[in-house]
């Protein structure tokens, strides 16, 4: 369980069921402060990287603007316990290192059992670009450099959680058992819906898929 007295961060990876999770969470929502956007109980503040990629950075530097997140993280912290997510694939040294300096924080890792699955909707995400909706898109031929770049990162994801683990001490949850997870003093179900499966999209190439999946023994990926 969670201590609702305590603040937490949730490293996770795209598709973990992380967001679902953090929403069903009783702390004060800081959604993923320290990557794109500032999202703070559900209202988005000023962009982030995706400023600096446009050319219209809101501070002078990305390692400044991230200081300024974590002076303001460290307000919230300050009157109530607060939730907040970090992707691995998107977490910096300047981001560890400030979390390491936190105390009297809890530390979780979010996972997904089901690697195929998990493979699919990072698939169809990284096509679309529809991250947090209801499935849109109902049609899609899998481009095989997008298949290739979902591959390595799944690959990688193991390397990253042991890395985890080794800095922090983290509490493990898996998407396959908190859906499951009753209303209770520390957990409250967040609304869900069908978004990015494989079930609610036709794949167009699907037998070329399959072959390539095979090829990848995607199955394998363990972590």
């Amino acid at each position: 369980m969670i201590d609702p007295t305590k603040s937490v961060v949730i490293f996770s990876h795209p598709r973990s069921g992380s967001t679902f999770f953090q929403k069903s969470l009783p702390h004060y929502y800081l959604g993923e402060m320290f990557l794109k956007k500032i999202q703070i109980n559900g209202f988005d503040d000023r962009g982030m990287l995706n400023n600096y990629v446009k050319g219209e950075p809101t501070f002078d530097s990305y390692e400044n603007e991230l200081e300024r997140r974590f002076k303001l993280y460290s307000h919230y912290t300050g009157i109530k316990p607060v939730s907040i997510k970090v992707h691995l694939i998107m977490k910096n040294d300047q981001i560890i290192n400030f979390l390491k300096k936190q105390e009297d924080t809890q530390f979780v890792l979010v996972k997904r059992e089901n690697k195929l699955d998990t493979f699919w909707s990072n698939l169809i995400s990284w096509h679309t670009l529809d991250w947090h909706g209801p499935v849109k898109q109902t049609n899609l031929t899998i481009n095989r450099v997008i298949f290739n770049m979902v591959i390595d990162m799944m690959r990688s994801y193991r390397t990253e959680c042991d890395n985890i683990k080794s800095m922090f001490d983290v509490k493990e949850f898996v998407f396959e058992n908190f859906i499951k997870y009753p209303k209770s003093d520390w957990f409250n179900p967040a609304p869900t819906f069908i978004q990015n499966a494989k079930e609610a999209t036709t794949i167009t190439n699907i037998d070329e898929v399959n072959q390539w999946i095979e090829e990848a023994k995607i199955t394998e990926i363990v972590y």
